[in-house]
């Protein structure tokens, strides 16, 4: 219904210019100054039913198709050389912005004295896209926002492999920019080229015509051509449209078809838990958050590290997870931090193929995502789920992933309270055999979490609490805990 709804407004904007370009023909009453829409449209056809003209139309459509893939497969290498060399791209910024700021009839005056008139409207259309599609490469992968840096530090705890960033990560991210990039290139062409032919004057193209329409004052004639080259270059642009959706729905059966291969395990997961010691940690985030800061979790330990907002919880994860990363560490994060362009089963799966190879992987994360209630989003995208709901498939990834050490930062946001008890339940069986750090600001969760409880304070951070919770019911920590948060 959308589509018919645009489909409309547009059918009506074009009536109603061509109407507005009948009245004025109709009062100017000169066919030289402003031809009637008639006569421009006999022109048209007329046009259309010369076999010269379909030869010099095909010879522009030949040279648009040549330097158009010439830019994008030139402007998309320097674009990448560009965005990971430095150095690079600072020596072709000046060439780059020369070519955006000279006149466009200034360069093809100049390709004149320098090459033959076929090859001319390439050169022009070339040059002046280059700039356009290298810009958006390297906008696309040397710009990097706070998402781009959190799934990054998310793939490097996972252990991605090089090709999975790239296939999952590198390339999902850029495409967008790149899309508009090849998209503008696709917009000049057209002009490009046939103002190139109009100068130029191949022995086959429209822009000769058009010259030649010019020249003899035909006005009609120049109108018919112009229509001609705005409409191919309408068409061309479309066609590029429609060639970057398939390209990313290939992208997306491709993605399907890699998760459904059964690829061989190539690691071997952790064999036993691992001990954290954090011995003498000094750390300054605009103030001391910690000064000769340690403490020791043993192996096979679930522990509850609890502190108010800003206290630092989350940046003693971090350095826990850069500590024991050779070890085997898995990460639930405050944020979700989902692929985008995977299912809510891929984007639990993807890690665990290098250890269980593909099919056990897809079963595994399946499981565990059924035990989380959410049997029913399996091949939901990230961006179709509820908060709760994306907390949870990373919660699942990070249950799955085989490690010695496994790390939760608020696991239980934005989950409801009976929902809270299942996910304590699944929490407490994938607890077994690994070392537990989990962070909160709950002393419910708290409470019902953990074996050991640390209660963080002040800055520089020490240990107010360090509560043994096995022999105490959770009435008694619960009370314990809050005693020592009021005090």
């Amino acid at each position: 219904m959308k589509n018919v709804k645009k489909a409309l407004v547009f059918v009506c904007s074009v009536a109603v210019l061509i109407a507005v370009w009948h009245f004025l023909a109709k009062k100017i009453a000169s066919p030289l100054v402003l031809p009637s829409p008639r006569a421009v449209f006999e022109r048209i056809f007329a046009f259309l039913a010369q076999k010269k003209f379909a030869a010099a139309f095909f010879a522009t459509l030949k040279r648009c198709a040549l330097s158009f893939s010439l830019s994008v497969a030139a402007g998309f290498a320097l674009g990448l050389l560009c965005a990971f060399f430095p150095v690079c791209r600072a020596f072709f910024e000046p060439v780059l912005s020369l070519i955006r700021a000279t006149p466009v009839i200034a360069l093809i005056l100049l390709a004149l004295f320098w090459l033959k008139s076929d090859g001319v409207p390439v050169f022009i259309a070339l040059l002046m896209t280059l700039p356009v599609m290298t810009t958006a490469v390297i906008s696309a992968f040397s710009q990097k926002n706070d998402e781009d840096t959190k799934l990054q530090k998310m793939a490097a705890v996972f252990e991605l492999s090089a090709a999975q960033k790239l296939l999952f990560l590198s390339i999902p991210r850029a495409f967008p920019a790149v899309s508009s990039g090849i998209k503008s290139a696709a917009g000049m062409t057209w002009k490009l080229v046939c103002a190139g032919e109009v100068l130029s004057l191949p022995r086959s193209a429209i822009g000769s015509f058009l010259q030649n329409a010019q020249v003899v004052l035909e006005s009609a004639d120049t109108f018919a051509l112009t229509l001609i080259i705005v409409a191919a270059s309408s068409l061309f642009c479309a066609m590029t449209h429609f060639f970057l959706i398939a390209l990313k729905k290939a992208g997306r059966i491709a993605a399907h078809w890699y998760f459904l291969c059964d690829f061989p395990a190539r690691k071997t997961p952790p064999s036993a838990a691992s001990a954290v010691s954090i011995d003498h940690l000094s750390l300054m985030r605009s103030v001391l958050l910690y000064d000769d800061f340690s403490v020791q979790f043993p192996a096979s330990s679930v522990s509850v590290i609890l502190a108010s907002s800003g206290l630092g919880k989350t940046t003693l994860l971090n350095v826990v997870a850069e500590q024991m990363r050779k070890d085997g560490v898995s990460y639930l994060f405050q944020e979700p931090r989902l692929l985008p362009c995977l299912t809510v089963l891929e984007n639990v799966a993807l890690p665990l193929r290098r250890f269980f190879g593909g099919k056990t992987a897809y079963e595994n994360a399946k499981k565990m995502l059924l035990a989380l209630q959410l049997g029913e989003k399996l091949s939901a995208f990230p961006n179709e789920l509820s908060g709760g709901e994306r907390q949870r498939a990373a919660m699942a990834r990070s249950f799955c992933f085989p490690c010695a050490v496994l790390l939760l930062d608020e696991p239980f946001q934005s989950q409801d309270f009976a929902l809270k008890q299942r996910l304590l339940s699944v929490l407490r069986e994938c607890a077994v055999g690994k070392t537990v750090l989990a962070v909160t600001h709950d002393p419910h969760e708290a409470a019902r979490i953990g074996g050991r409880i640390l209660l963080l304070s002040s800055r520089p951070v020490r240990i107010a609490l360090d509560l043994d919770c096995a022999r105490l019911s959770v009435e008694t920590v619960e009370k314990t805990v809050i005693g020592a948060l009021l005090g």
